[in-house]
């Protein structure tokens, strides 16, 4: 079993080991998209014929075919349900888990501070309103992007859920959603947490991302940048509360983690 897969089920392996395969993994999968997408838009280049250009070439016609097949036939519908389907699944099930066991996992706008009280409450607004946007794109099958950018969409999609999937498990009994006002979670540093400080943002930012590749249209598109905006002021909110509860110990983990992905060097 190697160290993703390791860490995934289990949410722990060698930080490093599992930086580098994680690496590797995504560069393999960034380069295959990279060139399909670029395979995809050069076939949907129809443009001024050149000198020499041959309308009849079998060639191309053979890739503008394959190109208006791929549009029609591939399940784009689905494929965005399929990641709209296991994020909030994750999220659903990990909040009626905590709720059995007496955690109240939603906390969102239960402080009084005037500026987190708002970010919070606009952080709500974003996140619920993007999501019937999303539903709509897709019952009209309205985007705007070639073939290859939405395949890339669908990959972006299901990372994302991956991992946003492995910060809820790694993050166990202490994950919340807002800021608490009284409970008192432990601090997470292992697994995913060992290469980002907030991975279940990223994981939010990566599915709005790949359902916009998805289904990409100016609606689709404002909503999901305005909730990417409102999870980031969220985050920059946590990071003014987190050192007044774990001190010390959270500014050496801020130290050496990035605030989305990466570790610093020492």
């Amino acid at each position: 079993m190697n160290n993703v897969t390791k860490f995934f089920l289990f949410g722990h392996c060698e930080h490093s080991q599992f930086y580098n395969s994680l690496r590797v993994c995504l560069t393999v999968a960034f380069k295959f998209t990279l060139s399909y997408t670029l395979a995809i838009c050069v076939q949907h280049l129809d443009g001024v014929p050149d000198a020499g250009y041959n309308q009849d070439d079998p060639t191309r016609n053979f890739a503008k075919e394959a190109t208006s097949m791929c549009t029609k036939t591939l399940p784009f519908r689905l494929m965005a349900l399929l990641v709209l389907a296991g994020f909030y699944a994750v999220y659903f099930i990990k909040m009626l888990r905590q709720r059995r066991r007496g955690i109240r996992t939603n906390q969102i706008g239960r402080r009084r501070e005037k500026t987190l009280h708002r970010v919070e409450l606009l952080m709500k607004c974003a996140t619920y309103a993007v999501v019937p946007a999303q539903l709509l794109s897709v019952a009209f099958d309205w985007s705007l992007l070639p073939c290859g950018l939405r395949l890339a969409g669908f990959a972006v999609g299901l990372l994302g859920d991956g991992i946003f999937l492995a910060a809820v498990l790694c993050m166990k009994d202490s994950w919340r959603a807002g800021i608490p006002e009284n409970d008192r979670t432990s601090i997470v540093t292992t697994g995913i947490y060992a290469v980002s400080r907030n991975p279940a943002f990223l994981g939010f930012d990566l599915m709005y991302l790949g359902v916009l590749l998805l289904f990409c249209n100016p609606l689709t598109a404002a909503l999901s940048i305005f909730a990417a905006v409102m999870l980031h002021l969220q985050i920059l909110q946590e990071e003014r509360y987190l050192p007044t509860v774990f001190g010390a110990e959270y500014a050496a983990y801020r130290r050496r983690v990035r605030r989305y992905f990466g570790r610093r060097r020492s």
